[in-house]
């Protein structure tokens, strides 16, 4: 067995599954996992996604690349005192390119591979996420070895409702594995070690107290342009670019770094085009310099790629507040909005209005790193 196959090991849940944990919202791992879905040979995909969310997501992939989300309300209660109500809350599965379970969706669908959705249904959904290393790691060290340097930050104890849902992801497990003899199942990196604990404690939903599920329907929103920001893993921009490769068979390998030299381009484009004779000299040694003042930014905040923080920071540095504010405009801009007088909703900071003017407190079912918004 050559090293390789060895890490790869590590993600050998039984004989007939491989569970394999990803990043939500990451580039790097989308590649990452198309990869190993095209070099090995599974029968049958597993997602942690509800079953109650299987039909609108899938429906919703066969518009991929328009942006959606599928979200559901939960059942609430309001405890706040005063005339002031707490928001209601919903849970949402963003619909987008850089989604590594909605890449390995689309994959198995174009592949027809059963697919299960084998998260149970819970009353209200807590959202678990990990400090993890940049995923642009990934691409040097590939994922086992990544997976491996993980484990040391990776917590042992795990809360009442992941200990629950581990145990129904597990259950379905089982009996997949009566029916596939190879299983792709996946999961967060919070979650992953909660799901091999619940395998090999043999853990089942019969010995937890039961949950209620959420009485709404689960429904399907288009989502506004400006507010994409707030749903997608990646800037807007860099999710189609991704696409864009996918689409005409380029490589994409490197994109999260080479898409953000296309951001700068197209930037410089735009911003020449509307200043004209107002606009500063955008050289190709000031690019070079904005290049390097950004790597050290990313590298200071511990990062191998820079946000749009550090982006529009360097950019208002080294050019000029114009330039800046026409770098965190293009970043936004995504081409595949659908017919543009169809009802939106508009994502916030943990927040969406729907068209109809209700605000909910939403919770990410595919959770990336955890983000901080910075102005």
């Amino acid at each position: 067995m050559n090293t390789e196959a060895q890490l790869f090991s590590l993600f050998t849940l039984s004989p007939k599954i491989t569970l394999f944990p990803v990043v939500h919202g990451s580039g790097d791992f989308t590649i990452e996992l198309r990869r190993i879905m095209l070099n090995q040979k599974f029968d049958a995909l597993a997602v942690p996604l509800p079953q109650s969310f299987q039909q609108p997501v899938e429906q919703a992939l066969q518009n991929l690349p328009i942006a959606q989300i599928v979200y559901q309300q939960e059942s609430y209660q309001s405890f706040s005192s005063g005339s002031e109500a707490e928001l209601p809350t919903a849970t949402y599965v963003p619909i987008e390119p850089c989604q590594p379970v909605i890449t390995a969706l689309r994959f198995a669908l174009q592949e027809h591979l059963p697919r299960y959705f084998i998260d149970p249904e819970v009353e209200s959904f807590e959202v678990h996420s990990a400090v993890l290393p940049d995923p642009y790691a990934v691409k040097q060290l590939a994922s086992p070895r990544f997976a491996a340097a993980t484990l040391p930050l990776l917590s042992s104890s795990f809360s009442p409702q992941l200990q629950y849902r581990a145990a129904g992801m597990v259950d379905r497990l089982r009996q997949m594995e009566k029916q596939h003899a190879s299983i792709l199942a996946l999961c967060s990196y919070a979650e992953w070690m909660a799901i091999r604990a619940a395998y090999q404690q043999s853990l089942s939903l019969s010995q937890f107290g039961e949950e209620t599920p959420p009485e709404a329907d689960v429904r399907t929103a288009l989502v506004t342009e400006r507010s994409l920001i707030f749903m997608m893993g990646e800037l807007p921009h860099l999710c189609a670019q991704y696409e864009i490769a996918r689409r005409e068979l380029e490589q994409d390998d490197n994109l999260s770094i080479d898409g953000m030299k296309q951001l700068l381009l197209e930037t410089r484009d735009h911003y020449r085009s509307q200043q004209r004779s107002h606009s500063r000299p955008v050289t190709p040694k000031l690019l070079k310099i904005y290049l390097n003042y950004v790597r050290n930014l990313s590298l200071i905040e511990r990062r191998l790629t820079p946000d749009l923080y550090t982006l529009v920071t360097a950019a208002q540095q080294i050019f000029s507040d114009q330039f800046a504010v026409h770098l965190a405009e293009t970043a936004r801009q995504y081409p595949f909005i659908g017919r543009t007088d169809e009802p939106r909703v508009t994502m916030g900071i943990d927040q969406m209005r729907t068209p109809d003017g209700q605000v909910y407190h939403t919770k990410s079912r595919l959770p990336g790193h955890p983000i901080s918004w910075r102005t």
